[in-house]
């Protein structure tokens, strides 16, 4: 079977340093928001991705990061169920704005399944987090749990879950002639894309843009 698949991504992250507030909110935060795409596969045991094409709408960074923001491939059969939590966050359902709110340990609203989607992506939001969950010591990073990165990262995730590719985004279209093949010995049911920064950068930055490829299976 052949999908053409179009998605839109978006990403972006703000941080505040320690010190910019007045006591006691003077303890350091981020916030974060990625787009999450979902489309079937069916459990096929082999996936192919063919031509696939970046086209970025922007890449901005306050200052130079660490880190490359890069758009996760994963195949998983409820991946988005990691995204619930003790963590309050906001929901945009492809409408532009962030106006459902997911209260802690709720599920998040449906992501749809489909192959083109021709609005605004399906984004979560983490609103103003502390970076450290144990202020004032900071060694418990809040980070790995409460963000995008998750998806890709814990190892609680990755047991349940296949990160099959990552792909780089920058300015400039990114066209690839080649195919791909993954296997998909356990028969996840679908393929997950979604950007992620693999470490919390102390500065602004933000980035969006669509992936577009042909799906075999």
């Amino acid at each position: 079977m052949f999908k053409v698949v179009n998605h839109p991504f978006s990403f972006n992250q703000d941080y505040r340093r320690q010190g910019q507030s007045p006591a006691p909110d003077e303890w350091p935060m981020y916030t974060e928001a990625f787009s999450i795409s979902k489309i079937s596969i069916q459990g096929s045991k082999e996936v192919r991705i063919k031509t696939p094409l970046i086209t970025p709408y922007f890449y901005r960074s306050k200052l130079a990061i660490e880190n490359p923001i890069v758009l996760g491939m994963v195949f998983s059969n409820d991946l988005e169920s990691f995204l619930n939590n003790d963590k309050p966050k906001l929901v945009d359902p492809g409408s532009g704005t962030f106006d459902i709110i997911v209260d802690p340990n709720e599920d998040l609203p449906l992501i749809p399944d489909h192959e083109l989607e021709p609005r605004m992506p399906y984004r979560v939001a983490y609103y103003m987090m502390p970076e450290f969950s144990d202020y004032p010591t900071n060694e418990v990073p809040n980070y790995p749990a409460y963000s995008s990165n998750r998806l890709v990262l814990q190892e609680d995730v990755q047991k349940v879950s296949k990160l099959v590719d990552m792909y780089l985004v920058q300015s400039g279209i990114i066209p690839s002639p080649l195919d791909f093949t993954y296997e998909n010995p356990e028969s996840y049911k679908y393929l997950y894309i979604f950007p992620y920064l693999p470490k919390i950068q102390q500065t602004q930055c933000a980035a969006s843009g669509r992936f577009s490829f042909i799906l075999e299976f």
